[in-house]
C-alpha cells in the first residue's frame, strides 16, 4: 500500500509540473528579415569610352534668286532669269560631307536612389570630347548648260565642297532601371543632349562661254560653329562589383537637329557697253542634321549611403 501511494504521488507531480512549464513564456529563436540592401543609393563619378558614328553623311544646299535686275538685262531681256535659275540649279541638291566611325570619351557624374527593393531611379549628367568625326566630303564638279533663246553652248561650271563634325557630345539624363540581382541593373536613360558642331560650305560657279560684257563671281568659302541642342535615349547594363565599384555598357541614339550655313552667292555683272550694272544675284544655303549612335563602356565610383539597419522581428 505505501508503494502504491508513492507511485501515484509522483505521477502526479510529474503532471503538475508539465503543466507548469507550458504555462512559462517561450524561448524561441528570432526572425531575422533581411531586405535587399540598398548598395546603389547615392552620388557617383565615372569615366567612359567608346565609339559614336553620325547617320547623316550628307548635307543639302538650297539656292534661290535674290535680286535679277529689270532694267539692266542683256542683250538677250530673258538672260538674267536664265541665269540665275541654271546657276541655282547647278548648286542645289544633296552633296556629300563626312561621317563614319569616331572615338568618343569623357566623364559622368550622377545619383540613383533604389526604391521597393528592386527598382532604381536616378540622373545623369556626362560629357565626351569626339575624335574622328570631322573632315571633308568629295569634291563634286557639275556642268550645267544656260537655256535660253540665245544662249547656246552657254553653262555653269560648278564647283561644291562641304564638310562637317562634332567636337563634343553631353547629355543630361534620367534614369530608371530594374534589380536582376542585387548587384547587377538593367535600365533605360533618356533625356537632353547638346553637342558642338560644325558645317561648312565650299563652292565657286565660273560662267562658260557667257556674254563676255559679263563678269561671274562665284559664292566663296562660309561655316558656322556652335552648340546644337537635342534629345538622347537609350539603355544599358551596370555591374556592381565592389561595393563602391560598377562597370557599365551603353547604348544611346542621339539627335542634335539640324545647322544651317549661308553657302555665299553668285552674281553677275555686266563691265561693258551702255548697260553697266549688277544682273542678278543668287544666295544659298547649306544644312545637314546632326544625329547618330553611341556606344561605350564606363566605370563608376559609388558614395554609398550606409545600408539599411537589420530589422530584428520579435515575437
Amino acid at each position: 500500500m505505501p508503494k502504491t501511494f508513492s507511485l501515484f504521488a509522483l505521477l502526479v507531480a510529474l503532471q503538475t509540473s508539465a503543466a507548469l512549464a507550458a504555462d512559462l513564456p517561450s524561448r524561441q529563436t528570432p526572425v531575422v528579415d533581411n531586405p535587399i540592401p540598398a548598395i546603389w543609393t547615392g552620388a557617383y563619378v565615372g569615366l567612359n569610352a567608346g565609339g559614336v558614328w553620325s547617320e547623316n553623311n550628307s548635307a543639302s544646299i538650297s539656292s534661290w534668286p535674290a535680286y535679277i535686275n529689270p532694267f539692266n538685262p542683256p542683250p538677250n531681256p530673258s538672260a538674267p532669269v536664265d541665269y540665275s535659275t541654271t546657276a541655282a540649279m547647278a548648286l542645289a541638291g544633296p552633296h556629300a560631307a563626312t561621317g563614319g566611325l569616331g572615338f568618343l570619351g569623357g566623364g559622368q557624374i550622377g545619383y540613383k536612389q533604389q526604391f521597393l527593393e528592386v527598382l532604381v531611379g536616378g540622373v545623369e549628367a556626362d560629357i565626351q570630347g569626339v575624335a574622328g568625326q570631322s573632315g571633308n566630303g568629295a569634291p563634286e564638279w557639275s556642268y550645267v548648260p544656260i537655256t535660253g533663246s540665245n544662249l547656246l553652248h552657254h553653262a555653269y561650271l560648278t564647283d561644291i565642297l562641304v564638310s562637317k563634325n562634332l567636337g563634343y557630345l553631353g547629355t543630361v539624363r534620367g534614369q530608371l532601371g530594374y534589380l536582376v540581382r542585387p548587384s547587377l541593373l538593367l535600365y533605360a536613360t533618356g533625356g537632353l543632349a547638346f553637342g558642338g558642331v560644325g558645317l561648312s560650305t565650299n563652292a565657286s560657279q565660273i560662267g562658260v562661254n557667257v556674254h563676255p560684257d559679263f563678269l561671274t563671281v562665284g559664292p566663296g568659302y562660309t561655316s558656322t560653329n556652335g552648340t546644337q541642342v537635342g534629345w538622347a535615349a537609350g539603355g544599358g547594363v551596370e555591374w556592381m562589383f565592389l561595393s563602391n565599384w560598377s562597370v557599365k555598357a551603353e547604348f544611346m541614339h542621339y539627335d542634335l537637329g539640324s545647322a544651317h550655313t549661308n553657302a555665299g552667292y553668285k552674281a553677275d555683272a555686266k563691265i561693258h557697253g551702255d548697260a553697266q550694272g549688277l544682273q542678278l544675284i543668287n544666295v544659298s544655303e547649306t544644312s545637314s542634321r546632326f544625329s547618330g549612335n553611341v556606344a561605350r563602356l564606363g566605370v563608376n565610383y559609388h558614395f554609398n549611403a550606409p545600408p539599411p539597419p537589420v530589422v530584428v522581428a520579435k515575437y
